[in-house]
């Protein structure tokens, strides 16, 4: 199985510095993201590029995306939220906002995981 598999992807300038493949959510100017700040922020989707401040940062919405994990297991079927550092954790906590479903063991700190991304209207429809 291929590790990325995107579905949409679009563009935005980023308002901090920026790791490739955590998640980001939008910021109060138009056109800006910033890393995710918990698990009950809405996720727009996960950078696949490293950027700094201004720079142009792709993201991926849709389809399969590889995630920095955070120090905690994931597993195949596992529902995943983020961290305050836009890294997945696992995303079983009632209230949680999901990205999506794990698709390969990991967990370790800096491992990356495949996540198939849930579109916006489904994210915490997932159970």
């Amino acid at each position: 199985m291929s590790k990325d598999i995107p579905g949409f992807s679009w563009t935005a300038s980023a308002s901090e510095t920026i790791p490739a493949y955590r998640a980001v959510m939008l910021t109060s100017t138009a056109g800006q993201v910033s890393l995710t700040t918990g698990a009950t922020v809405h996720v727009v989707g996960i950078a696949q590029n490293a950027t700094t401040v201004g720079q142009a940062v792709t993201i991926v919405s849709s389809g399969i995306s590889l995630m920095e994990a955070a120090a905690n297991t994931l597993v195949p079927g596992d529902k995943v939220t983020t961290d305050n550092a836009g890294k997945a954790v696992d995303g079983s906590t009632a209230g949680d906002a999901k990205v999506g479903i794990c698709l390969e063991t990991g967990g370790a700190a800096g491992d990356y995981v495949a996540v198939l991304l849930s579109s916006p209207g489904s994210i915490n429809a997932i159970t």
